[in-house]
């Protein structure tokens, strides 16, 4: 079953058109996109910021839009897409926006589709799509989604569980009720302001590329020459440390504070490391894997960690990439950390 608003959809994209905010006509794009109602100053400022912040990992992202414009761009991880706007100025999301954040598990795809395309159309019509999703019990889930206007940056979306009987599917844009349904997954963040939210460009497609379950790094000579057996690392802010032994395992504490000896479980081996052709990768036992470098200065790996939610390919569960720093123990931070990373440097070299 399927309800649809008796006014006209306005179009809307299957997807986003994600460009790298670093090819050589994107000041020209990015003009073209938001119209000669935006300052070519602001649109070089725009790109600018966007370049800046590209190795943000984060649910970060910037947009470009003024009052006149026809529509807005959007910027986050180094890559940028235009959205436009309805008469009303209101997001004409692609149906993409939905990936991950409202997801009807056991629905067929198509299904599913239609009832996303529905809901959309209803925001870019009234700020507000109002959604039903129908159970075999006859209980429903009550779904909101809210843009605010000319803001493309942000989804808002809220749920009510409605016990059978006591709604009315007339009332709704888009009523989704399948025999197949077995749960609704919602993924939002409540940031203390209202209604809970997400990035409208949905995480799958800001993430960087992966080889082997691990974030495709650079590899560097530094890191390939590195004797990293024996060595013990402390992430940055303190909140653990991992110690690299000779058989590829690794022993890890909940505090930097503490040596490794004084881990009252010994490695059960499901922590492991290894060096990857001018990469090191750990691979931790709850899922996360991290790719590092090794910096000149020889006392400080950066990198990306990668982790995968569970059940990902049922109810397009996300995966997570963020920055990762480890800083080798022993390493000064006053002073002295000059003469000691030169030195740590040559040992590096030689190794």
């Amino acid at each position: 079953m399927m309800a649809a608003s008796a006014s006209a959809s306005p179009p809307l994209p299957d997807a986003y058109n994600l460009r790298s905010l670093a090819q050589p006509r994107v000041l020209h794009d990015v003009q073209s996109c938001v119209g000669q109602a935006v300052d070519s100053k602001d649109v070089t400022a725009f790109v600018a910021q966007g370049l800046a912040a590209r190795d943000d990992n984060s649910a970060k992202s910037l947009q470009l839009s003024k009052p006149q414009a026809r529509a807005v761009a959007v910027a986050a991880t180094g890559q940028w897409a235009c959205v436009a706007l309805s008469a009303e100025g209101v997001p004409l999301w692609p149906l993409e926006t939905l990936h991950g954040l409202v997801v009807p598990v056991g629905v067929p795809a198509n299904v599913n589709m239609a009832w996303r395309r529905n809901m959309l159309a209803q925001v870019a019509r009234d700020g507000v799509g109002r959604g039903l999703i129908v159970y075999p019990s006859g209980d429903a889930d009550q779904v909101h989604l809210i843009a605010e206007p000319r803001q493309t940056q942000n989804i808002k979306l809220s749920t009510r569980l409605l016990p059978a009987g006591s709604f009315d599917v007339k009332q709704y844009a888009a009523v989704l009720q399948h025999p197949g349904i077995e749960r609704l997954v919602t993924r939002s963040v409540d940031n203390g302001q209202g209604t809970p939210l997400r990035l409208a460009i949905p995480p799958h497609r800001l993430l960087k590329a992966v080889d082997g379950g691990f974030v495709r790094l650079e590899p560097t000579e530094t890191t390939r020459r590195y004797a990293f057996t024996g060595t013990t690392w402390v992430f940055a802010g303190g909140q653990g440390q991992v110690h690299l032994q000779a058989d590829g395992t690794v022993l890890m504490t909940a505090s930097a504070k503490s040596p490794v000896t004084d881990r009252v479980t010994p490695s059960s081996g499901a922590d492991r490391w290894r060096l990857a052709d001018g990469v090191l990768q750990l691979s931790m036992a709850d899922g996360t894997r991290y790719a590092l470098t090794l910096n000149c200065d020889g006392t400080t790996m950066t990198g990306v960690a990668r982790r995968v939610e569970v059940n990902a390919d049922q109810d397009e569960g996300s995966e997570w990439q963020w920055p990762a720093q480890l800083l080798r123990q022993g390493a000064p931070t006053g002073p002295d950390a000059g003469k000691w990373q030169q030195a740590s440097a040559s040992a590096a070299r030689l190794a």
